[in-house]
């Protein structure tokens, strides 16, 4: 399955190459790793920077 680009930073594009850098940095992409058809559930994948490393220090996170 393909990754998707979702949520509140969502960037304009889903080409890294059309985005800014603040997109890059903090783009939430989701990815389905296993689908269970029996009981109609994901697993996902959360992924925040993986087009341009998200900084990852104590005076940057969300209040």
């Amino acid at each position: 399955m393909s990754d998707v680009l979702y949520g509140i930073n969502m960037p304009r594009s889903n080409d890294p190459a059309e985005m800014s850098e603040f997109e890059r940095k903090h783009a939430v992409n989701l990815k389905v790793v296993v689908f269970d058809e029996e009981h109609n559930r994901a697993f996902l994948r959360v992924e925040v920077g993986k087009h341009l490393k998200h900084p990852n220090d104590p005076g940057h996170f969300i209040q």
